[in-house]
């Protein structure tokens, strides 16, 4: 994650990396964060790529979140989220995790909740004849 918006307004009201990390679900027990700030979009990418080979190797990464823009004034936040599909909970949770992040920060209220449930659709329709 990057603690330095890409594209900052600076107003007064840009959000760094520290306070979305701060408020995501059970934010510092749960996650660990390395930031990388100052890099476009594909330097980002090759930063994120690299990554994977850092030591201990961790099977179970959610990906990484850059911030291109984050502001409480406008309340426009433009994040990117590179996700490991390896991870079979990585598609369903990673994105809401910063979207509950979002929400707090956006609304100051650090202790706003919601739940995700994701069902599986039938993988086939019984049909019963009559």
């Amino acid at each position: 994650m990057n603690n330095l918006t890409v594209n900052p307004v600076g107003d007064g009201f840009d959000v760094s990396g520290e306070e979305l990390f701060a408020m995501l679900p059970n934010g510092t027990d749960a996650f660990e964060v390395k930031y990388v700030d100052g890099l476009n979009y594909s330097s980002f990418y090759d930063a994120v790529f690299e990554h994977r080979n850092d030591l201990p190797l961790y099977p179970y990464r959610y990906g990484s979140y850059q911030i291109y823009q984050a502001n409480t004034k406008s309340n426009l936040f433009n994040i990117v989220q590179y996700l490991n599909v390896t991870s079979q909970d990585a598609t369903a949770m990673f994105p809401q995790y910063m979207y509950q992040a979002i929400l707090r920060v956006a609304t100051g209220d650090p202790d706003l909740e919601f739940n995700v449930i994701n069902y599986p659709f039938p993988v086939y329709q019984k049909y019963i004849d009559i």
